[in-house]
């Protein structure tokens, strides 16, 4: 694939759906991202913040943290993603309404006895409803467009991916870039590795590396696109 038809699709991505559900885990090596902290830190102003340390720590080699998410989008105004398997964090939007719900793990469900009892939920409150567009600046995944004014993209070679025709595609940083979606993961590494889903242009798969090896890694497991999305998912109760 040719530079230019790739800036188009990646940029395109988010109007090429009606509808999608899309659900894919997020990976990342807890002690190498100690590293991914102290770039991000050496590059704000001096004294502005103090030490950080991520959840692992140097003596944590191979520990990973899991996290799961998944999002339905029924185009224009109605939106559902949960973060979280057993205990999770629901936000749904629809029609300019919106709450954020936190579902907590039914002890009995999670023995796996199957008793289908619903689990118990808790409403959480905010100053302002969730927005749309919003949560999608928190997914990355389904609009792309951000990396044609912050990275060098080029593309490899073709591949498949969940049985979807591919692209694979290196991104670097270009350093000195004012504004950068989510500089803490997207400016910081030495480099990343994208699959651009060849059809609507979102990402299938998107990496992060340090010397050559995946510290961070976004995978979708389960895409589908323009199929009917049931009201009963963007019901205000849950």
């Amino acid at each position: 694939m040719r530079l230019g038809d790739l800036l188009l699709l990646l940029y395109a991505a988010r109007d090429s759906f009606s509808s999608v559900d899309v659900a894919w885990d997020y990976t990342y090596d807890d002690a190498a991202m100690n590293v991914i902290l102290e770039r991000w830190m050496s590059q704000q102003p001096s004294g502005q913040f103090a030490s950080l340390k991520a959840t692992g720590s140097e003596g944590d080699a191979g520990s990973m943290t899991k996290i799961t998410r998944r999002v339905w989008w029924r185009k224009p105004a109605c939106w559902r993603d949960e973060t979280g398997t057993t205990s999770r964090m629901v936000t749904v939007i629809c029609d300019g309404a919106g709450a954020t719900f936190a579902l907590e793990a039914n002890p009995s469900d999670a023995a796996g006895s199957g008793s289908g009892e619903q689990s118990p939920v808790r409403r959480l409150y905010s100053s302002s409803p969730p927005d749309i567009e919003a949560r999608l600046d928190d997914v990355p995944l389904l609009d792309p467009s951000f990396l044609l004014t912050s990275h060098t993209l080029e593309p490899l070679e073709e591949t498949v991916y969940l049985e979807r025709q591919a692209i694979r595609v290196r991104a670097t940083y270009r350093k000195g870039k004012n504004r950068i979606y989510e500089p803490l993961f997207w400016g910081t590494a030495d480099e990343y590795e994208l699959l651009v889903d060849q059809e609507r242009g979102i990402l299938l798969r998107y990496a992060a590396k340090l010397e050559q090896r995946e510290i961070a890694v976004a995978s979708v497991r389960h895409v589908a696109f323009d199929q009917p999305l049931s009201d009963d998912l963007f019901a205000a109760a849950i």
